[in-house]
């Protein structure tokens, strides 16, 4: 799909000659779809991943952003745009409002 996206790109400026023959490819025909595993991380993983963000040269907040994301598996942007006023400490809930959700709806984590 990037490819083909790249290359239609580059024909509507002139760059590539009209009617690559890797525009008319679909997916199915150069290879298979991917999978959805349930690999879970081992706990020494998990510990050289945490220990990695530590040792970063990164900013106290990135490194914050990255550890959140990873122990919740939300996605980064709900990370960044997230505000105090969205967890729940006493009751350890964290509430992603809509219009920080991909699907526009509230998502409420228990953490």
């Amino acid at each position: 799909m990037r490819i083909k996206s790249i290359i239609g790109c580059a024909e509507k400026r002139g760059e590539v000659k009209p009617f690559n023959l890797v525009l008319t490819l679909n997916i199915n025909d150069v290879g298979e779809q991917a999978s959805v595993g349930q690999r879970v991380m081992r706990f020494d993983e998990i510990a050289k991943l945490w220990i990695q963000i530590e040792s970063s040269k990164a900013t106290p907040a990135t490194k914050g952003c990255l550890q959140l994301i990873y122990i919740t598996g939300a996605r980064q942007s709900e990370v960044r745009l997230a505000r105090w006023e969205h967890f729940d400490f006493d009751n350890n809930i964290w509430t992603v409002p809509p219009e920080n959700s991909k699907t526009n709806k509230a998502i409420h984590t228990n953490q």
